[in-house]
């Protein structure tokens, strides 16, 4: 279990995870900085509150833009089991070809 303290906006914050190492939390904490102050500085808005909530909902916008992207590449997907039947249907085609073939013979 890692833990990690930061300060932000002059008040103290501490985050643990059971899953993931300090590092990781670490460069959770660092990306927060970047995108927040990124924020603050293509909005200029000076209260904390309004540019977090500002952030969460950039965030949310993200995430269900993502979730819609994976999904539809998901749809997009060849079935495996679908090419999996066409290429049996089509060996049984080879097959019954050379068989009949033989026949003939």
């Amino acid at each position: 279990m890692a833990k990690v303290n930061f300060e932000f906006f002059s008040k103290s914050f501490e985050i643990s995870s059971e899953f993931e190492d300090e590092e990781y939390l670490q460069k959770l904490i660092m990306n927060f900085r970047e995108k927040i102050e990124k924020l603050q500085y293509l909005t200029k808005i000076d209260d904390h509150f309004k540019l977090l909530v500002y952030f969460a909902i950039n965030l949310l916008d993200e995430n269900i833009k993502i979730k819609k992207t994976s999904l539809e590449n998901e749809l997009n997907k060849p079935s495996y089991d679908f090419l999996i039947k066409k290429l049996e249907r089509i060996l049984e085609e080879e097959n019954d070809t050379a068989n009949t073939e033989k026949l003939t013979e």
